[in-house]
């Protein structure tokens, strides 16, 4: 059983879908393992058994978050709901606490199923922005900024291992948080930077290449 406080009455329909879209059934499914079982009532549970009242009452914060995200991917790996991908976007979803983009030609990625829908916001720079996402758990999956239809800024917290790719360079700094730290060995701008200077050779043919 979920227990949900339910919508205000005074909520506008748009801040209504919003919510319900965001709080889907995939989603509902993720919290439910995280919060739940198998993740904290699990964990407190067994806590709660050991024979260290200091340990029964002071709880570790890495080890109590750790548990129940590690029940999350234990079960999403296990083949929970059959390996349904909106169920992994919407896990996977919940962990984009920062967004990092991968730029890549449009014409190299390959959807398995589905069509992103768009969703124009205003940039910074004044541009269009606009960001695609999933119709049914509404993750954004890849970016178009200035309606550069070759180019694709894809989030790489939904690829199979976000891991796998990590920052050349962090933009719009500007706007960070005073307790966010930035590896010191990688460029930083406080808005964006010189992609004739800063992109290797074969990077600058690539993007050459999809201009023409």
């Amino acid at each position: 059983m979920v227990g949900s406080p339910p919508i205000p009455a005074d909520w506008p329909e748009e801040k209504v879908e919003s919510r319900l879209r965001e709080y889907n059934r995939h989603m509902l499914k993720v919290l439910s393992i995280h919060e739940g079982y198998p993740g904290h009532y699990v964990q407190l549970e067994y806590s709660n058994r050991h024979p260290s009242k200091i340990r029964r009452v002071l709880g570790n914060g890495p080890m109590v978050e750790g548990w129940a995200v590690y029940s999350e991917l234990m079960m999403a790996e296990s083949g929970y709901t059959e390996f349904d991908p909106r169920f992994r976007l919407s896990r996977l979803k919940f962990y984009l606490r920062a967004v990092i983009n991968a730029l890549i030609e449009t014409d190299r990625i390959e959807r398995i199923s589905g069509e992103p829908e768009p969703t124009t916001v205003e940039s910074g720079s004044g541009k269009p922005h606009d960001i695609y996402r999933c119709p049914e758990c509404r993750t954004a999956v890849w970016s178009d900024y200035g309606r550069r239809p070759w180019l694709r800024f894809v989030r790489v917290g939904t690829l199979d291992d976000p891991a796998a790719l990590s920052p050349d360079v962090h933009i719009f700094t500007r706007s960070k948080l005073p307790w966010v730290g930035l590896p010191e060995d990688v460029p930083s701008f406080d808005v964006y930077y010189d992609t004739e200077k800063l992109w290797p050779p074969e990077s600058l043919e690539r993007l050459a290449a999809i201009r023409k």
